[in-house]
């Protein structure tokens, strides 16, 4: 069971869709109901939640954002600081790197205590949803980059810690170096998923430039787990992973009605 104090409207928004979920509070948190949308223009959410309206749906007040690749630039920084200082080194990192944007950055300590996993959002892509949640009187209580929920949802999945999980995201890879003391880096870029051929290409590139693991007298070759989304990317992905000899987990996503 999953205790929620308050009802909460979850969304999850990509480059080019949005999925809203109302969840009641209780003991036994449940979603009760769900709505996807799919567009070329940035008022998602306004799109998601007139959806969930037209289905007779009462919207909770408060909302909670989770936000797809696609829309968000990461770093990985040392763990040798304190979160304070995470957070200003990875303005710092980002505002060079991108130039002075408005952005809403965030840095969360790896499962590892290893690195700091930062992530950057531009400004402008906030207020556009914030706007469409006020307009109900619903306020946006958190956001957080969908990777996490993500991986959090894998770890009760698939065991790994050496290696390389490559996440298959709606419109790319996200890479994932994992060490025996985890998580070490990550990344994401655009990729044509349905063309295997490359998408093997690819993995077996990025795979090739993790080192030999030498902490113990038999070393230790870095693996691959791939990380479907959905279950057609899992049916997809199945006979490469065979033919690599890959491991594939169960899709990170399930229904929920």
């Amino acid at each position: 069971m999953s205790l929620l104090l308050k009802s909460e409207l979850r969304l999850r928004i990509g480059a080019r869709h949005c999925v809203a979920e109302v969840w009641r509070a209780g003991v036994a948190a449940r979603c009760a109901g769900s709505a996807y949308t799919q567009d070329e223009n940035p008022n998602l959410v306004e799109a998601a939640l007139a959806a969930l309206e037209t289905r007779g749906m009462s919207l909770p007040n408060r909302a909670v954002l989770s936000v797809e690749d696609e829309l968000l630039y990461f770093a990985t920084l040392p763990a040798t600081m304190p979160a304070k200082a995470a957070l200003v080194a990875a303005r710092e990192h980002f505002s060079a790197a991108l130039g002075e944007h408005e952005l809403l950055v965030g840095v969360t300590l790896a499962a590892s205590g290893q690195r700091w996993l930062a992530s950057a959002l531009p400004a402008e892509l906030l207020d556009t949803w914030r706007f469409a949640l006020s307009e109900r009187d619903i306020a946006l209580v958190a956001v957080q980059p969908a990777v996490l929920q993500d991986l959090h949802a894998l770890e009760g999945k698939a065991q790994f810690d050496n290696g390389l999980v490559v996440m298959l995201r709606a419109e790319g890879l996200s890479f994932l170096t994992v060490e025996p003391a985890g998580i070490t880096d990550l990344s994401w870029e655009r990729r044509d998923l349905a063309d295997l051929s490359a998408l093997a290409a690819r993995v077996q590139a990025q795979l090739a430039l993790l080192p030999v693991a030498q902490d113990t007298l038999n070393p230790t070759l870095p693996g691959v787990l791939l990380a479907p989304l959905t279950e057609a990317q899992a049916t997809a992905l199945r006979p490469m992973a065979q033919t690599h000899g890959w491991r594939i987990s169960a899709p990170v996503l399930v229904a929920t009605e």
